[in-house]
């Protein structure tokens, strides 16, 4: 017998979250947890919530007024099981941070009914401060469960892309694959930031340009080695990939613009070059030896990229191209065990090396033994003044507002529907718990 009839999976980041929602979604269904099953865009919830009913929502943290304002609109009327995953993957554990992430704006206390992570790390001190300011109801309501994207029966459920195989097929004919992952950054500085972040902004933006400046001259000065470069999937939103035009006419270059998972690429990869990213966690978990490249611009903050405590097996300063060019050229390379890296892997992701890794069970398992969802209602203030952002009334125009245009386009079924739920919101306000 499935337990939810319907659950509804909410995106922030459509790029980086969408891979996770469908193993969630195929998990769900195979093991005869869920009826139905919908993905959709937490910011454009409009377009599917009046269409849904669910008993279940798995989303990220509601971290500003806007997202806050929209849960708890929809657990008010359907006081459905509301189940959040943190989708932040390897972070500086800092103050200015783990606040930014856990949010400013007052949330209802019930609104959350379980929060997962997936690491211990991450659930200590963000879970802490949930409970410390009154975001979550109670300690017992935090878990930890794994990276569904290490795991390898999870990842074998995802679809290949057909470039996977164009650059297996290439790498053939060179001596070794060398993969590059690279940031997106602002090409711009707010006079309104803050000190910090104008730094950050500008270490940053010095740093993207001393690292395609290292692929280019790695690129030429190795024509025997292929060069394989992902391209973060906010800078394939943003079409930048003009980034790299003086490399890809290469013969020994290959550029991936599309979203796909990275450890598809690593049958092939000899090594793993980045900037701090959370791949250099993975390429370990995978048997991948991984060059850091360190940041030397005088304005480097505890998050810019290529930061001094980057975890790598091998670290070289972002402008020491001979020196990252010797590395490559030796006969073979190898990984080193590495500590920090490990401790790493468990503390973000509740990786182990050389243990089974299943986090699709640990999550089946959170959401199967879920009970009752805690009831908001109308008296607790913070759910009064949730309904009553800016955000919250302005979601209700727009509801009445595309009401309106679904009648006028001659659409009444679409239109009787948002006038169903915009009718189902209005008593329950009313009832007022």
């Amino acid at each position: 017998m499935k337990k939810y009839k319907q659950v509804l999976i909410l995106l922030n980041i459509e790029n980086r979250e969408r891979m996770i929602a469908e193993i969630m979604s195929e998990q769900l269904r195979s093991k005869n947890l869920a009826e139905e099953v919908v993905i959709g865009q937490a910011y454009e919830i409009i377009f599917h919530i009046y269409d849904y009913q669910p008993d279940l929502v798995i989303s990220s943290l509601p971290r500003d007024e806007y997202s806050i304002a929209m849960y708890t609109m929809v657990k008010f009327v359907f006081q459905c099981l509301w189940v959040v995953i943190h989708p932040e993957g390897f972070i500086p554990m800092t103050e200015e941070v783990i606040n930014e992430l856990v949010g400013f704006n007052d949330v209802p206390v019930n609104l959350m009914d379980m929060v997962l992570f997936w690491g211990p790390g991450m659930a200590e001190e963000i879970g802490k401060r949930l409970v410390e300011r009154k975001r979550l109801s109670a300690k017992d309501r935090i878990g930890v469960f794994g990276y569904l994207l290490y795991e390898r029966q999870c990842l074998d459920q995802l679809e290949k892309p057909a470039i996977v195989e164009e650059i297996r097929r290439k790498s053939e004919h060179f001596k070794k694959t060398v993969l590059f992952v690279t940031a997106c950054v602002l090409d711009y500085i707010d006079d309104r930031w803050s000190e910090n972040m104008k730094k950050r902004a500008r270490s940053n933006l010095y740093y993207m340009e001393k690292y395609r400046e290292l692929i280019r001259e790695l690129a030429r000065r190795n024509p025997d080695v292929l060069f394989v470069i992902k391209m973060h999937p906010v800078e394939i939103e943003r079409s930048q990939k003009d980034n790299y035009e003086e490399v890809k006419l290469l013969e020994n270059v290959c550029i991936i613009d599309i979203v796909t998972q990275i450890s598809f690429f690593f049958d092939t990869a000899s090594l793993l070059i980045h900037y701090g990213s959370t791949t250099a966690l993975e390429a370990y978990a995978y048997h991948i030896p991984n060059i850091g490249l360190i940041n030397d611009h005088i304005d480097v903050t505890a998050n810019s990229l290529g930061r001094k405590d980057l975890l790598a097996d091998e670290l070289f300063s972002i402008q020491d191209i001979d020196g990252v060019d010797r590395f490559i050229n030796q006969s073979s390379i190898m990984v080193r065990k590495n500590t920090r890296i490990e401790d790493a892997l468990y503390k973000y992701m509740n990786f182990e090396m050389d243990r089974p890794y299943q986090p699709s069970v640990k999550l089946l398992d959170y959401l199967g033994s879920l009970r009752n969802p805690q009831r908001i209602n109308y008296s607790d203030p913070y759910v009064k003044e949730a309904l009553t952002y800016k955000a919250a009334i302005k979601r209700r125009w727009c509801f009445r507002g595309s009401m309106v245009k679904e009648y006028i386009k001659g659409n009444r079924s679409k239109a009787e529907r948002i006038h169903q739920w915009l009718k189902k919101y209005s008593e329950r306000t009313r009832e007022r718990g």
